[in-house]
């Protein structure tokens, strides 16, 4: 067993709006997988069953008819954790994406970190997800986050940085899934070592180390190297300043307002 010291956390991104099929879709994954939600919601607290999946289909579609769109999920067993979906809309509105938080109380199995990447994988690809990542939250902090101090250290605020994609990378992290629109758009993952890359159906899993923890060194001195490798216009940077090779914005149109509402607004049980 082994004991995580600080909260693991998933990304996933996708540069075309979620879909109504993309909800029976996830409903299967997660029933297959270490996360299988106990209860779902678009709201604190969380109190649909999961095992109502036309509820859940409905609340999905539901959502996608709002202007920020949100489905919560519990997960008990096996696995202690949050997912999230967001469906954000409006003129700053760039991607629709999920995210996983794993407790950082929870005392995991031993081969926890193989299953979390096998869940992951198929969510990436099932979903069509463009980009994702996987990381501490720990790590995510010391690259993304800035802190303003008052005299005598106290923190006035604390703001996430190179967060704009799909303009750049917000960085490299544990693990990182390029889609094959980056492919597309000119990014070559050939000159990266093979040992860090595994092929998925809709682009590849990219992964730094053996355990997340290896951030701390630079996943044994080749996180900076990768990057060269990958291209560092693809990558924010708070020490330069240049431009970025990100994704068009063909489908930015598409985030401008939410389709209309299938379904009437859902009333509590």
């Amino acid at each position: 067993m082994n004991e995580l010291k600080t909260p693991i956390v998933v990304t996933l991104m996708r540069s075309r709006p979620f879909e109504n099929a993309d909800g029976i879709d996830l409903f299967r994954v997660l029933n297959e997988s270490i996360f299988v939600p106990s209860r779902f919601d678009n709201h604190e607290p969380i109190r649909q069953e999961w095992s109502d999946s036309a509820r859940f289909q409905e609340l999905w579609e539901s959502e996608l008819g709002q202007w920020f769109g949100m489905v919560l999920m519990k997960c008990a067993k096996p696995t202690l954790a949050s997912i999230s979906a967001w469906m954000p809309y409006g003129p700053n509105a760039r991607a629709h994406y999920l995210t996983v938080s794993v407790n950082e109380s929870k005392r995991l199995r031993a081969d926890f970190y193989s299953e979390l990447i096998e869940t992951i994988d198929d969510m990436f690809q099932v979903l069509k997800f463009d980009y994702g990542n996987i990381c501490y939250r720990s790590e995510y902090f010391q690259k993304n986050i800035t802190q303003t101090l008052l005299e005598g250290g106290k923190i006035l605020r604390e703001q996430a940085i190179g967060t704009e994609w799909p303009r750049y990378f917000p960085g490299l992290y544990w693990i990182n899934y390029f889609g094959d629109t980056y492919r597309e758009a000119g990014m070559d993952w050939a000159c990266v070592p093979s040992t860090l890359i595994t092929n998925l159906t809709n682009g590849v899993r990219l992964q730094m180390s053996a355990a997340p923890g290896d951030w701390q060194a630079d996943f044994g001195g080749k996180g900076v190297k990768t990057v060269e490798q990958l291209g560092t216009s693809w990558f924010f940077s708070q020490h330069e300043s240049r431009s970025y090779r990100g994704l068009d914005s063909a489908q930015r149109n598409k985030f401008q307002e939410p389709p209309p509402k299938k379904f009437i607004e859902l009333e509590p049980r």
